[in-house]
Parts: structure tokens; sequence; C-alpha cells
């Protein structure tokens, strides 16, 4: 209450000495008055847009980064998210290889079914019922050995050496195969060998996850 007291008594005292002055000496004070109000003003604007840019940076740096980061829907490195499974009409029959298709689930497999589950093939949406499935994960390089049933992806560069899929469109509608690993003395080169002869990348296998 009296800090308000002295802060109204400065003012009145102020008022009463800006009345009693000159023309010219009230003009110099409303000169310097006006300065004073147009500075702040500047400064307060300048303050503003300065926060408004870093505002709109740091949005979009935050933007950038959740797109960066946000990939969960593209699956793993082999785009294939844990909702596709690869099916066959035809079971793996030990020797040679299989077509397989990616797919998704329709109706599970049960003892109702007898054992069968009804699939739907992504690259042309067909409806399919077998017990020929399976949940897949990509390989680590340290499992792989003779004999270990893979699936690898159907896209054989200049060398004859297949490689995995470039694109998530690629992933899930072009041709997989399953094989088995017959040769691994070409490992330290970058690939193994499968039934049938083909060469598959190491980055390009894939096994069950049964």
């Amino acid at each position: 209450m009296i800090g308000k007291m002295i802060k109204t008594s400065i003012l009145m005292i102020t008022c009463v000495a800006f009345v009693s002055c000159s023309m010219d000496t009230k003009s110099l004070i409303e000169g310097n008055v006006v300065n004073t109000l147009k500075d702040k003003a500047l400064s307060s604007s300048d303050s503003s847009s300065n926060n408004s840019t870093n505002g709109i940076s740091d949005n979009s740096k935050n933007s950038k980064n959740k797109s960066k980061n946000s990939g969960s829907a593209t699956g793993d490195n082999h785009f294939i998210t844990s909702d596709v499974v690869f099916v066959s009409k035809e079971p793996f029959k030990g020797s040679g290889w299989i077509y397989v298709k990616a797919a998704k689930i329709v109706t599970p497999p049960s003892a109702k079914t007898k054992n069968e589950g009804e699939f739907m093939t992504i690259d042309n949406g067909e409806n399919i019922w077998t017990k020929n499935f399976w949940k897949t994960r990509i390989a680590a390089e340290k499992e792989l050995k003779i004999g270990l049933l893979i699936i690898a992806f159907e896209r054989a560069g200049d060398d004859g050496v297949y490689f995995a899929p470039e694109d998530k469109s690629a992933a899930i509608t072009q041709n997989w195969f399953m094989a088995k690993i017959t040769d691994m003395s070409d490992k330290y080169r970058g690939y193994v060998t499968v039934s049938g002869g083909y060469k598959i990348n190491l980055e390009n296998i894939r096994v069950s996850a049964k």
C-alpha cells in the first residue's frame, strides 16, 4: 500500500512539473517519451519475430526427425512387417526350391480348420487355404549352416547373386523362394549357395520365426 502511495505521489509531481515546463521543454520530453516507446515496440517485435522463427525452425527439425525415425510401418530391413507371412499351395519337399508369396492372415489355423489357415496373397488378393505358411525374420549370419531352410527375394544382380528388395512395394508383391543352403564356402565373399545352384547374398536371407 505504501509503495502504491509513493508511486502515485511521484506521478503527480511529474505531472505538475510537466505542466509548469516551457513549451520547448514539453516538446523535448514528449519526443523522448515517444522515442522510448518506439524503441520498446521495435524491440518487442524483434523478440517476438525471433521466437516465432525459432519455433518454426524447431518444429521443422522435430518434424524431420519424426519423419526419419517413424518408420515402424515399413517393417524390417526387407520391408516385411510383423503381420506378413509367406505361403505356398505346395509344401517344400526337401530338395530343390519352391516359390512363396507374401500374404496376410484372414483366418488363423486351428484344430477346427485341420490346422490350415486362410491367407490373402498381397500381390493379387487371392485367398487360399493352406498348411504351408511361414512367419519369418531376417537370419543372423552366425546361424547360417548347411541344410538350413531359408527364404530369399528373387532379384539377381549382374554377378548372379540374389539381393534383398529395395523397397516395400517390391518386397510384398514380387517373388520370393524357399530353398536349402547347400554350400557355405563363399560366405567370406558375402553369399551362400542354395539348392538349385542359386547364390544368395547374406543380407537376403530369411528364416522361420516359429
